[in-house]
């Protein structure tokens, strides 16, 4: 008797020090046991909570009569949705204001009788955490959300003044010029190209960010838009004393339906890149079928080039927004590290594969 008054003993001290409230409950909903956790967090003193049906304490009026109903389902069939689980569940305290706790409830049965041993967990301060957190998440995202809106709505206000210093740039060159002059204002249109270049970048990026970006559809040839893509490329090429090829194979079909402006963009991207990233040699431009029905086709298209090349480990950050894969290819080449972030954002919304 005296090893098994000492188990009690401790039994109860375990209880009666633990950092949750412990609430025991017979099969009539009476409570039965009240440890002092489960007071600081109910505000019912042991005196005040024990021979109260747990109904008309802890449980919220609206909860009540789903409360009763299980405990007299669980009875009679041995069932119940809240045994033996880890529950989030809304408790009421003595001064009737509602809060969060995580509740466990497990079954103790013998051939008389059965009784419910709940361990409870006030959660207030988890759930405040957990919304202030969702709350600077969901700022955040706004705040991004219109920063891209703001830049995709933006787009034709701010090309339209760079077209025109490129345009207006043109026409002067075409006059005639002092040697001087006509060089200068060459450096001005290389400058403003570029910058146009990057504005293009910037702005594209921010209108898919923003959800903005609608693909066309439309009946297109694909070999009279590489060909055509390619020629605007070649003047490139010849400059770096480059080879530029193209290689489509004989079952790619030529009348495709899609947005041939975007997949030429795509193809230019690339194409560029090797260009400028190439010294000597050739560009060639695969194009071959992956899968093909009498409904759809995905091509394949790779561009092999004989320049710098990238690190495998590289291959992955390279299509990432503001990468490259080695910084200082941004003081030799130039780039906003955008281009191939856009190439592989249009090639998902074409439905293909990612790049790389």
């Amino acid at each position: 008797m005296n090893a098994l008054s000492q188990s009690e003993r401790l039994n109860r001290q375990i209880v009666d020090t633990a950092l949750d409230a412990f609430v025991g409950m017979d099969a009539e909903g009476t409570i039965i046991d009240w440890n002092p956790q489960a007071e600081v967090i109910f505000g019912w003193k042991p005196e005040e909570a024990l021979g109260q049906t747990l109904s008309d304490t802890i449980i919220p009026e609206r909860f009540r009569d789903a409360h009763v109903a299980g405990l007299k389902r669980f009875l009679e069939t041995g069932e119940g949705s809240v045994i033996q689980r880890r529950l989030e569940l809304i408790a009421l305290h003595k001064s009737g204001h509602e809060f969060p706790v995580e509740v466990t409830i497990s079954p103790i049965r013998d051939a008389e009788s059965c009784i419910f041993s709940a361990f409870v967990h006030d959660i207030t301060n988890r759930k405040q955490a957990e919304k202030e957190l969702r709350e600077s998440k969901e700022a955040a995202e706004s705040a991004n959300q219109a920063k891209s809106d703001f830049l995709a709505n933006m787009s034709h206000e701010i090309r339209t003044p760079m077209n025109a210093v490129i345009g207006m740039t043109e026409l002067v060159l075409d006059t005639e010029l002092t040697q001087s002059q006509n060089e200068y204002l060459g450096m001005v249109r290389d400058s403003a190209d570029s910058l146009l270049s990057l504005i293009n970048d910037i702005l594209d990026f921010s209108k898919i960010e923003a959800g903005k970006l609608q693909l066309d559809s439309a009946v297109f040839s694909i070999r009279d838009t590489l060909g055509d893509t390619l020629r605007s490329l070649s003047v490139r090429a010849h400059r770096e004393e480059l080879e530029l090829a193209c290689h489509i194979d004989p079952a790619v079909p030529d009348a495709l339906v899609g947005d041939p402006s975007r997949l030429r963009q795509v193809v230019v991207n690339l194409v560029g890149n090797a260009i400028k990233f190439t010294q000597r040699g050739e560009v060639i431009v695969h194009v071959e079928v992956d899968q093909k029905d009498d409904q759809s086709a995905l091509l394949h298209f790779a561009v092999a080039d004989m320049g710098i090349g990238i690190a495998r480990e590289k291959l992955k950050s390279v299509f990432q927004a503001f990468e490259q894969a080695d910084t200082s290819t941004t003081r030799q080449y130039g780039g906003t590290g955008l281009g191939l972030t856009i190439c592989s954002r249009l090639t998902r919304l074409m439905q293909g594969d990612d790049l790389g």
